[in-house]
């Protein structure tokens, strides 16, 4: 199975390309060059494979929550290149690519995005070791605070906790206070998504049958789990 995976959705994006291995991957921690990096970096590496577009099975794409406007590049090109080549395109949860890549951790994986203002996009997974098993979700994506997140932890058991996304250093006082010695740290590199995670998360969903993850190139949304602080901050001015 041939699949393209994007990543947009955090600082660190970029494009891969999977096949039974991974067969390359470009990733770049820049956030705001996503517009101006991620049709290059795909074009390179097809070339680099030597694939054709219509050669591929389908492409993966991380559609949120993360970044409003990294979504947006993201799924819209993921979208154009499926139209383009007539291929399903498949929308992968963010959060829940993150937890894949440490399938098979013992504990339980929290999945957070930092959000500002003390919010995170988050949630709670267990990760069982094998290609066939997706990540089983304890507490579904939820746009919430951080202590809330860790509050459920706590009252949700006693095992060892990895945590995934970019909230270990903004977070890291009530990381420490809350989770004490149930805390096991990764290695940074094992906490950022890489776009190789989403496409294989995509090819494993696309190998079980989960069909509704697989969408034609217009219905695919991104999924921003909140209103833009725009749109709030309209809204708000329309109520005074």
């Amino acid at each position: 199975m041939k699949v393209l995976g994007i990543d947009t959705s955090t600082d660190t994006g970029g494009a891969a390309l999977l096949a039974d291995k991974l067969v390359g991957e470009y990733m770049l921690g820049i956030g705001t060059e996503h517009s101006r990096m991620l049709m290059p970096a795909i074009e390179r590496l097809m070339r680099d494979a030597g694939w054709r577009g219509e050669e591929l099975d389908a492409i993966a794409v991380a559609n949120g929550p993360g970044s409003f406007t990294g979504l947006r590049i993201g799924v819209t090109t993921a979208k154009a290149l499926a139209y383009a080549w007539q291929i399903p395109v498949i929308g992968v949860n963010t959060l829940e690519a993150m937890a894949w890549q440490v399938s098979g951790f013992p504990g339980v994986v929290l999945s957070a995005l930092n959000a500002r203002r003390g919010l995170v996009f988050g949630a709670v997974y267990r990760v069982a070791a094998g290609a066939s098993a997706l990540p089983v979700p304890l507490r579904p994506p939820d746009n919430l605070l951080m202590t809330d997140l860790l509050q459920w932890v706590v009252e949700h058991g006693t095992e060892q906790v990895c945590v995934v996304g970019n909230v270990h250093e903004i977070f890291a006082e009530p990381l420490r206070r809350m989770l004490g010695a149930r805390w096991v740290h990764l290695p940074q590199v094992c906490t950022v998504l890489h776009p190789a995670g989403v496409a294989s998360l995509g090819a494993a969903c696309l190998a079980q049958g989960h069909v509704s993850t697989a969408h034609d190139a217009i219905s695919l949304l991104p999924d921003y789990a909140r209103k833009a602080e725009a749109q709030i901050k309209w809204e708000k001015a329309l109520r005074s």
